[in-house]
């Protein structure tokens, strides 16, 4: 056990220095125009389960609203809390519905700007997903819990992007991993299209 720490040490050690890096970086960058702007912003939000026992219904797709509350550290770094309700309950597999209820996500990411009115963006973090199974046959899917998932928490992220439409109002979509869960293997995904006001 010792000899294998070892032999993992470097790795770790280089992961923990490119950290630091990025957050001295986050920490010291120069003032620009959106340091300490914070934003708010609702979204329409298409959530489709995947990967689940014994095939996938045709369409396990289902509709859900986030809201979601960031703030901008430097110009190029964002922290970003998001939270959504109202997923419809849809056939995932034959004989096992599910309905995502709620959810909640906190991401941490970068920013670019490709001009001063349409932006780039990454986020990485973590969601507390709240779900619900419920099948014909009690005894089948015997992995798949009530709750749908073994994990509520998993690591999630988004790729996107943000077009300012009218003054502090940007438009935004972005596309990623809401949650995935690795004991049933069961992968849900999330497609956001919504406004958000910069103040």
């Amino acid at each position: 056990m010792g000899h294998n720490w070892k032999q993992k040490r470097p790795g770790s050690l280089g992961q923990l220095l490119a950290l630091g890096l990025a957050m001295s970086f986050a920490l010291t960058a120069t003032a620009g125009v959106k340091d300490d702007v914070a934003y708010a912003g609702i979204a329409v939000t298409q959530l489709e389960i995947k990967n689940v026992q014994k095939g996938n219904a045709s369409d396990t797709k289902s509709n859900a609203g986030t809201l979601n509350f960031g703030t901008y550290i430097t110009d190029y770094f964002k922290a970003e809390f998001r939270m959504g309700f109202g997923g419809q309950e849809k056939e995932i597999a034959p004989g096992l519905s599910a309905s995502i209820d709620q959810y909640y996500s906190g991401y941490f990411g970068a920013e670019y700007p490709v001009t001063d009115y349409m932006a780039l963006y990454g986020m990485f973090g973590f969601t507390h997903l709240v779900a619900t199974a419920n099948k014909v046959n009690p005894s089948a899917y015997p992995v798949i819990p009530g709750d749908l998932v073994e994990s509520s928490f998993s690591p999630s992220f988004l790729l996107g992007g943000s077009v300012r439409i009218y003054k502090k109002f940007h438009f935004f979509m972005d596309y990623g991993r809401l949650h995935a869960d690795s004991l049933t293997a069961i992968d849900t995904k999330d497609l956001n299209f919504g406004v958000r006001y910069e103040y």
